[in-house]
């Protein structure tokens, strides 16, 4: 088993008795930058001179050749002026996945806004889906689908930051942040790695539906975020009604009510889809969700670390709590909860009802 520290320490003596101060950086990416490596894991270097030129390629490459286990040597060799004006999206997983031997990525920082890993993400999953379609229709090639998933993990390290802002660079952290097909497809990785047998069908089926999820997933990332916000909205009338205890909470919903967060979506099975990403959606804030269904009503399990959550953002002058407390006075009249809608917007809508059902409609925002 190679010492990678030994290794790389002498790697960067010979790189710099080779190109000495023309080095501007130099690093580790991949599983033996992580501490996840096995025996035959690529060694995935990182260098960056002041300019590269075709020559300075070829005296690296006969440096390489110089080095013990050169067959398990990889990576990245490019000039800084290059890797300054690289595709933006590209530089997300590159600076977050090196481990520096040598200087500092940090002028590439300003690059890496929120639209570059927005692109890193949708780049990512669209290359993979048409990877994968083209490996079942064509070359059905088991190498092809274990390269693909190896691919599918760091635009799954890409998706986690844009929806919580942390890297997490080990992958057997990622698999706990993450739900639905995401963790899949970071489990199977770990065992196509250490060579497992390849079920080509099922594996390329559970790629194929994350990929197309991730393509789609703008078009429900709103419906998330309501869907979350009326979680949240209900467990703080329960928290108010009943008084905060820390303990798990279910809550059920009918897949009629679901279909007012994703008005796309009706069929139960296209439902069970679409959620299976919503936990990951939600993890830093509600925890680790479960949802199950049965007989077209679907059951959300929130932990006990999303009902402390929740609880923590119960403010003592909010509606729902006023609302509670209102309502729940004895003697409480109509006028006294016009009054609360009152101090809460600018436009209450009021009206009569004329069924045995309710007597008011009572509402405030803006009418349509």
């Amino acid at each position: 088993m190679i010492e990678i520290h030994t290794w790389t320490d002498n790697f960067m003596k010979v790189l710099e008795r080779t190109f000495g101060s023309r080095v501007w950086f130099a690093g580790l990416q991949g599983s033996r930058g992580r501490g996840e490596a096995s025996e035959n894991s690529d060694i995935d270097l990182v260098v960056i001179l002041d300019t590269l030129s075709p020559e300075d390629i070829r005296r690296y490459d006969e440096m390489l050749d110089s080095l013990p286990d050169r067959e398990l040597i990889c990576g990245f060799l490019s000039g800084k002026e290059e890797l300054l004006n690289w595709e933006p999206s590209d530089l997300f997983q590159f600076y977050y996945d090196t481990k520096p031997l040598k200087g500092c990525l940090d002028e590439l920082l300003p690059l890496l806004d929120k639209a570059a890993v927005e692109r890193a993400v949708k780049i990512g999953a669209c290359n993979i889906y048409h990877g994968c379609v083209h490996n079942m229709l064509y070359e059905k090639n088991e190498e092809i689908l274990k390269s693909l998933y190896k691919s599918a993990v760091f635009v799954i390290q890409a998706s986690c930051f844009k929806n919580t802002g942390t890297y997490v660079k080990k992958h057997r952290d990622l698999a706990e942040q993450v739900g639905g097909n995401a963790e899949k497809i970071i489990r199977i990785s770990a065992e196509l790695k250490r060579g497992n047998k390849v079920n080509f069908k099922e594996m390329s089926e559970i790629l194929f539906q994350w990929a197309k999820g991730l393509i789609n997933e703008g078009t429900f990332e709103q419906g998330y975020e309501k869907l979350e916000k009326n979680i949240i909205d209900v467990v703080k009338e329960q928290q108010s009604k009943l008084g905060y205890r820390k303990e798990k909470i279910r809550l059920y919903y009918p897949r009629n009510s679901l279909k007012h967060f994703f008005s796309n979506v009706s069929e139960e099975s296209w439902m069970k889809r679409l959620l299976e990403e919503f936990p990951a959606f939600v993890r830093t804030r509600l925890g680790k969700i479960e949802i199950s269904s049965a007989g077209g009503r679907f059951c959300f399990l929130i932990p006990e670390e999303g009902a402390e959550y929740v609880h923590s953002m119960i403010q003592e002058k909010e509606f729902i709590v006023d609302l509670v407390r209102t309502v729940g006075r004895h003697g409480c009249i109509i006028s006294e909860i016009r009054e609360l809608f009152s101090r809460y917007s600018d436009h209450v809508h009021f009206q009569e009802m004329e069924n045995d059902e309710f007597d008011y409609l009572l509402r405030y925002g803006k009418t349509v």
